[in-house]
């Protein structure tokens, strides 16, 4: 990580994270991929500055170590979704700019609905402290990308799902933010609404930005320079998302029937069989009529991975 890339190093977020390290560049978006509980949310709100030590409003990039004492996790009130316990940053470190240079949409809010657009536009400019000539020239600009300059006087409460995301991506980014942390900002929005918004991430990593992205949708992953696919809190897999898919390991072959139902998933109306490395009897009993091999995508190099992953039932018989 160099001095002007964000991220977190050797994170850890009890009870919810554990040696976790992301690199966010500007310029270039960073995907965090995982299921409910994986620690998505966490990991961002500590990149956002909500769990953990936090940086003077006014300072310009720092690097935060996380340790536990008791003050810090009286702070740190929110809790885990899954255990209910208070998450807090024991170890690591973690890399942002100025609070005042950061912008942030937690997962299904980032706006206000009983406000109109406008309100909602200028209560981000109070918080972030947007005045005068920058505010009407960054509210006309970011109204106008994100096609919502026709509704001014509507309740955010009112609009579309795709339009509210919208809105909360506009209140986020009206200060210029250095760092643009976004937890599933897609989710539960149609399939032109989601197209409509990673257009607009697109241009906010174009103009210089570094742009950190939570996505349970590993199509939207591909779209990232880099992707972090977390699994129960701990790094599945780190990399650029077309080197995860070329260094996946064995063979994937699309089949009729699988050989091994446990080693395959389906994909459309075939099977995709993963067939590991040293499984030399998989490979041989396979009839390449009408069976075909494939390369790898990132779905499926994350799916490998959890594959090889241990379960919890082989872990507590190891232990």
């Amino acid at each position: 990580m160099s001095r002007s890339d964000f991220g977190v190093r050797s994170l850890t977020v009890e009870p919810a994270l554990r040696d976790v390290d992301l690199t966010a560049p500007a310029g270039a978006v960073t995907a965090v991929v995982g299921g409910d509980g994986a620690g998505k949310s966490t990991l961002l709100r500590t990149l956002a500055g909500g769990i953990g030590a936090s940086a003077d409003r006014r300072c310009s990039n720092v690097t935060v170590p996380c340790r536990a004492k008791r003050s810090l996790a009286r702070r740190n009130f929110r809790r885990d979704k899954a255990s209910g316990l208070p998450l807090r940053a024991e170890r690591g470190s973690v890399t942002r700019p100025a609070a005042l240079s950061i912008g942030y949409v937690p997962t299904g809010s980032g706006f206000y609905p009983d406000l109109t657009v406008e309100e909602n536009i200028r209560f981000a400019a109070t918080a972030y402290r947007v005045r005068g000539d920058d505010l009407r020239r960054r509210s006309e600009e970011m109204l106008g990308r994100t096609d919502l300059a026709s509704f001014p006087d509507r309740l955010a409460g009112d609009l579309s799902g795709g339009q509210r995301q919208k809105l909360a991506l506009a209140m986020a980014t009206l200060h210029e933010p250095a760092l643009l942390v976004l937890d599933e900002p897609t989710t539960g929005i149609d399939p032109v609404s989601r197209a409509e918004m990673w257009r607009l991430i697109a241009r906010f990593a174009a103009d210089g930005t570094a742009v950190v992205v939570a996505t349970s949708y590993l199509d939207e992953a591909e779209r990232a320079l880099s992707v972090l696919v977390l699994h129960d809190g701990s790094v599945l897999l780190s990399g650029r998302p077309d080197a995860l898919a070329a260094t996946t390991p064995g063979a994937l072959i699309d089949m009729r029937q699988p050989l091994d139902p446990t080693l395959a998933w389906r994909v459309g109306r075939t099977w995709r069989q993963w067939i590991p490395p040293g499984r030399s009897d998989l490979l041989a009993s396979v009839d390449l009529a009408g069976n075909h091999p494939v390369g790898a995508r990132l779905s499926d190099a994350v799916i490998v991975a959890t594959l090889k992953r241990p379960s919890a039932s082989s872990k507590e018989v190891a232990a």
